[in-house]
């Protein structure tokens, strides 16, 4: 009697590989572009963003109360998109079918929000586009950038979760066997860090040029006005803001290839970034942003919640790394392990 073979012991089929490791990276960046979906709305309304209005419409407050009147619906779309992201990244991350309607979901949602808080804005600033052209211009083309910069992630889910590739991986996820083989099985720290320092870093970079571009079309306002303050403190942002983005796509870079010297890079980035957070109320000092805003202890306070919530990601990266454990891996790389292959979903 003759025993069989190994391979006719093993089933006809085998589960997949476990190295799908898109669902990890998009997970986590639906919860953070979820939640910050559901703050938008407070930047439209912040402390900072009212006394520059203020300030151009020279105590005129008759044009923002005409954006008062479309705020809850701008209000309803922006809570909808944040709870639709937030719950499609659980879902993603917990590999469950519905997260793929959900980051539908949250991509229409936060495409109406921004051409929402466009047709807000542009409303609000209709008077001044008669008594100044020049600072309406100005005004229109930064609120147009920075709404653009915000439908980057969603036209990108839009696009992912359209390919038929993806819409099948998701399907397999039906089934437990499913989604315990779509599963890696290795740490996922490097990918997903990487790809979120390459992803800040991409969209640093292009925002400061968005900055400088508009200074080159736009001539710049009169010395003493709280536009041209608003210029200088911008200028004096943009370009040490543009070297911390090349170092964020530099140890990016490095992690997803799993090297070393991505730490190293990645603490100098790190603690750049904390020291141009603390200057931040000095630049804005500086250039008499506070002594020109009606509302003084408004902006200071809003002045130290940016100021915080931009050193908020370098004091974790610096917590992350400085982790033994962590430490030991970084140290591994160094020692002939290669990168992961390419992730192809199937």
């Amino acid at each position: 009697m003759t025993m069989p073979s190994v391979h006719e012991a093993q089933p006809i089929e085998a589960a997949p590989p476990r190295t799908s490791t898109w669902p990890v990276v998009l997970g986590v960046l639906s919860v953070l572009a979820g939640y910050e979906s559901m703050t938008l709305l407070g930047g439209v309304g912040s402390p900072g963003g009212a006394a520059l209005l203020r300030g151009m419409m020279a105590g005129d407050f008759s044009s923002l109360k005409r954006m008062d009147a479309d705020m809850p619906l701008a209000a309803a779309a922006s809570l909808c998109a944040g709870a639709a992201g937030i719950a499609g990244g659980i879902m993603l991350l917990r590999r469950r079918p519905s997260a793929l309607w959900l980051h539908w979901v949250y991509a229409l949602a936060r495409i109406a929000v921004a051409l929402g808080c466009m047709t807000m804005y542009q409303q609000a600033l209709a008077g001044l586009q008669d008594r100044s052209p020049e600072v309406w211009s100005r005004m229109m083309y930064r609120i147009a950038t920075s709404q653009a910069m915000g439908l980057l992630y969603p036209i990108f889910v839009l696009v992912w979760f359209g390919q038929q590739s993806v819409i099948r991986h998701v399907a397999v996820w039906r089934t437990q066997g499913g989604r315990a083989a779509s599963r890696p099985a290795g740490p996922v720290w490097p990918t997903v860090l990487g790809v979120m320092a390459l992803i800040a870093g991409g969209q640093g970079l292009l925002q400061a040029e968005l900055q400088l571009l508009g200074m080159v079309l736009f001539p710049w306002p009169e010395p003493g006005d709280l536009d041209a303050r608003v210029q200088s403190a911008t200028l004096l942002w943009t370009s040490p803001g543009a070297l911390l983005s090349v170092l964020s796509l530099v140890w990016g870079t490095l992690l997803l290839r799993r090297r070393g010297s991505a730490r190293v890079w990645c603490i100098v980035q790190a603690v750049a970034s904390i020291a141009m957070a603390g200057a931040l109320p000095l630049i804005l000092t500086w250039t008499g942003w506070f002594a020109d805003s009606p509302n003084r202890l408004d902006s200071i306070l809003w002045t130290i919640m940016a100021s915080a919530l931009t050193a908020a990601w370098a004091v974790f990266l610096l917590v992350w790394f400085a982790r033994p454990r962590i430490r030991a891996q970084v140290r591994s790389w160094g020692r002939g392990a290669s990168p992961p292959a390419a992730e192809v979903p199937s």
